[in-house]
C-alpha cells in the first residue's frame, strides 16, 4: 500500500510539472510570426519588424542583424546607425545611436580635430522621424551648434550658442545658454547634419577647463560641467525615433481590413501625429503584440507586485479586467488609494455612530444620557438590547455583520 501511495505521489508530481510547463508556454509573449528570428544580440525584433521575407509587414520594417559584431548589432538596411534598445510596441518608439559632433582646440586656439569629427551626418536610411522628445543640444563655454535637416519636404535649420567665462558661471542640470543650450526638434525630421565650433576665440580663454565644443541630438540629456571633458570620450548618445504603419489615418485604414495592421482581437488603433500613418496597441486589460492575429492576451493584474488591491482585499483576475474582494464584514471596492475606495469595516467611524444615533433618537434619547439600566427613560429590555451586539447589515458576501456594544460601562456611547 505504501509503495502504491509513493507511486501515486510521484505521478502527481509529474502531472503537476507538465501542467506548469504548459502554463509557462501559454504565458510566453508572442512577438514575432512563427519561424521568425525574435532577437539580434540583446535587441528583440517584434513584428511588424523582421529580418527575412514574410517576417516584416513591409520593406520599411526590414532590419539587418549584423553578426560580425560581438554581440550582433541591429541596423536598418544600408545604414551604419545601430538600433540600441528594444523596439517598443506600446509607445511606437525605437532608439538608435546618434553621433556627437566635436571641435577641440589647443591652448593657442589651433583646431586639433578633423572635419569628420566636427561635422556629423545622421542617416538611418529609414522613414521614421526623430521623436519630439529629443532636443538639439550644444555644450561648451565658447560654442556654436548648428543642425540642418528635412521635415515634410521643407528644409529645417536652427542653431544655439553658449558662452561662459569661468567654470563657476555654470549651473548643473540646466541648459539655458551658460555652458549648455538646447533647441526643440519639430515634427517630421528624419536625417540631419550637425556641427560644433568655437564661437569667439576658439576656446583660448576657457581652454583650461573646456577645450572642446560639442553638439548632438539626444533624449533626456542632463547637463553637468563634468561633460566639458567627459564628452571627449563618447562618440554617440541615444536618440528616439517614432515609428508607425502606413500613411493612412485609423479611420481610413479600418475601411481596408485586408491591409489593416491591427489584426489582434482586443486591440485598438491610434493615429500618429509625427510619423504619419497609425500604430496599434492592445486594449486596456490586455498585453502583447497587437499586430499579430492572437497577439493581445489577458493581462493578469493580480500578478503585479504590488497588485492593485489593498492588503485586506483578495485580487481576482477577470478577462480584460480584475476585481478586488473585501473580506467578510468589510465593504468597498478593495482598490488602492487613487483608484478606489479600499475596504472599510462595516459599522466603523461615521457609519456606526449614525446608525446607533438613529436607534437612540427613535427612543427619544440624547447622547448625554446616564447609565442605561438606571435611567427612568429606558425599560430594562431596551437597555439589554443596546448592550447586546447591534445587527447592522449584510456585507458583500451576504454575511450578517454586527457592531459589538457589550462590555461598555454605563457612561459610554458608541
Amino acid at each position: 500500500m505504501a509503495l502504491k501511495r509513493r507511486h501515486l505521489e510521484q505521478l502527481l508530481l509529474v502531472v503537476r510539472g507538465i501542467l506548469l510547463s504548459l502554463s509557462a508556454i501559454k504565458a510566453t509573449s508572442q512577438i514575432t510570426k512563427p519561424g521568425c528570428l525574435e532577437s539580434c544580440g540583446s535587441i528583440s525584433i517584434p513584428y511588424p519588424f523582421g529580418i527575412s521575407k514574410g517576417c516584416y509587414i513591409d520593406e520599411s520594417f526590414l532590419v539587418i542583424c549584423n553578426r560580425s559584431f560581438n554581440p550582433p548589432k541591429l541596423f536598418f538596411p544600408q545604414s551604419d546607425v545601430p538600433i540600441i534598445s528594444n523596439i517598443s510596441l506600446d509607445d511606437g518608439e525605437l532608439r538608435v545611436a546618434s553621433p556627437i559632433s566635436r571641435s577641440c582646440y589647443d591652448e593657442l586656439g589651433n583646431l586639433t580635430t578633423t572635419p569628420h569629427q566636427s561635422d556629423k551626418l545622421m542617416i538611418t536610411k529609414s522613414r521614421f522621424p526623430l521623436s519630439t522628445q529629443n532636443k538639439f543640444t550644444a555644450v561648451g563655454c565658447d560654442t556654436l551648434g548648428i543642425i540642418q535637416g528635412g521635415t515634410s519636404g521643407r528644409n529645417y535649420t536652427t542653431a544655439c550658442a553658449t558662452i561662459c567665462n569661468q567654470l563657476d558661471d555654470v549651473t548643473n542640470s540646466t541648459c539655458e545658454g551658460v555652458g549648455c543650450c538646447q533647441m526643440s526638434i519639430p515634427d517630421g525630421v528624419i536625417d540631419y547634419f550637425i556641427s560644433a565650433s568655437g564661437l569667439t576665440n576658439n576656446h583660448t580663454d576657457v581652454h583650461s577647463f573646456n577645450p572642446c565644443s560639442f553638439s548632438f541630438v539626444a533624449e533626456d540629456y542632463n547637463f553637468s560641467s563634468l561633460d566639458f571633458l567627459s564628452l571627449r570620450n563618447r562618440d554617440t548618445v541615444p536618440v528616439v525615433l517614432d515609428w508607425s504603419v502606413g500613411n493612412e489615418t485609423c479611420e481610413i485604414a479600418e475601411q481596408h481590413m485586408s491591409s489593416y495592421a491591427c489584426t489582434a482581437a482586443n486591440s485598438e488603433c491610434l493615429n500618429s501625429s509625427n510619423a504619419g500613418g497609425y500604430r496599434c496597441r492592445c486594449s486596456q486589460g490586455y498585453h502583447g503584440n497587437p499586430y499579430l492575429l492572437d497577439g493581445c492576451r489577458d493581462l493578469d493584474e493580480c500578478e503585479s507586485n504590488p497588485n492593485p488591491c489593498v492588503h485586506e482585499a483578495t485580487c481576482k483576475n477577470l478577462i480584460g479586467s480584475f476585481t478586488c474582494l473585501c473580506p467578510k464584514c468589510y465593504e468597498g471596492d478593495g482598490k488602492r488609494n487613487g483608484t478606489g475606495t479600499g475596504c472599510t469595516k462595516i459599522g466603523r467611524k461615521d457609519q456606526t455612530s449614525s446608525r446607533l444615533g438613529i436607534a437612540l433618537e427613535l427612543e427619544g434619547l440624547t447622547k448625554e444620557m446616564h447609565p442605561w439600566r438606571q435611567h427612568d427613560l429606558l425599560r430594562s429590555e431596551e437597555a439589554e438590547y443596546l448592550l447586546k451586539p447591534f445587527d447592522v447589515s449584510e456585507d458583500d458576501h451576504g454575511a450578517s455583520c454586527s457592531i459589538i456594544t457589550a462590555g461598555f460601562d454605563g457612561m459610554k456611547i458608541i
